[in-house]
């Protein structure tokens, strides 16, 4: 279960979006724990380097007072922790997060200046890197998930690639439908077929013309991926949970956010590891490309090769 539970927080109104989130995740269960995060960095030229000290501490005073107001805020049974550390952002939250055990980090995916003062996808990607922490980014424009809402469910979208590394992203699926209910979410096994390209040279004395030949690929294509997802469906059935799959072609990445934006999904689950590790769904390119283009929220998780 997800149960100590890291809020990095910059100081910004865009950034404290996060907090229904949080509310929403810590009433799931009883022993949650939060723990709202704010890394001072101070960046100060050569000839003022006498008075860092001088404005790292008031730095780190006017942080201490935000967070205690902010924690206030919450609608939380259980007092939250606050921490206020100095240094590099991204390095610092990776390292907290690392050092303290926590099991999931909630995030905005824009900070105090448009991709944020975080550097999201650099926090993201040293997290992500070396750790099993899960980061659920929210953008700050989407309301609180439905799935707290009384009466409607969460809709969650699970891209896959059909790699092994891709698929673990299943495991924090079970985890987030136990603790949020089952019966409290809408799950989509989602895979993209990547648009077909004819042989270069077609030989004319093929029994189909090449109109023909794509549209059989498409179908066989489009039956493999059906059979895959089937496949995917009965994991997930073994762990009590229902879910259904939808299957597009396109570029990965455009197709996921338009499926996502047409069907009002709530959650992205997606493994920034794909068919060849790092390279294929890395953070720098398809989920860096989802989180910040979907209108949803983004779950990111690792996945590694079991040897």
């Amino acid at each position: 279960m997800y149960n100590k539970i890291l809020v990095p927080l910059d100081g910004s109104e865009l950034a404290e979006s996060v907090l229904p989130y949080v509310e929403a995740m810590a009433a799931t269960e009883s022993n949650v724990s939060v723990t709202f995060l704010y890394v001072v960095t101070v960046d100060i030229p050569m000839a003022g380097q006498k008075y860092k000290d001088k404005i790292e501490a008031e730095a780190t005073r006017a942080a201490e007072n935000y967070l205690a107001a902010l924690s206030k805020k919450l609608k939380y049974n259980d007092e939250v922790k606050t921490v206020v550390c100095v240094g590099k952002a991204a390095e610092t939250i990776a390292d907290y997060a690392k050092k303290h055990k926590m099991n999931l980090i909630i995030m905005t995916t824009h900070g105090r200046s448009g991709i944020g003062r975080f550097s999201h996808g650099s926090v993201a990607d040293k997290v992500l890197h070396g750790s099993d922490i899960p980061i659920w980014m929210v953008r700050a424009s989407v309301p609180k998930p439905r799935a707290f809402r009384k009466g409607q469910k969460i809709k969650m979208l699970v891209p896959l690639d059909g790699s092994k590394l891709a698929e673990g992203a299943l495991k924090y699926v079970a985890v987030l439908c136990k603790q949020i209910g089952e019966s409290n979410t809408d799950i989509t096994l989602f895979r993209t077929i990547e648009l077909f390209s004819p042989p270069f040279i077609y030989p004319p004395e093929m029994p189909i013309n090449i109109e023909e030949y794509i549209e059989y690929e498409k179908k066989r294509t489009n039956d493999i991926c059906i059979q895959y997802l089937q496949k995917m469906q009965k994991q997930l059935e073994k762990e009590g949970i229902k879910s259904k799959y939808a299957v597009q072609d396109g570029i990965p990445a455009d197709v996921i956010i338009d499926y996502s934006n047409k069907n009002d999904i709530d959650m992205i689950i997606m493994s920034t590891h794909g068919r060849t590790g790092l390279s294929r769904w890395a953070f720098g390119s398809i989920a860096e490309k989802v989180v910040q283009s979907a209108g949803s929220s983004v779950f990111l998780v690792r996945s590694s090769e079991k040897k």
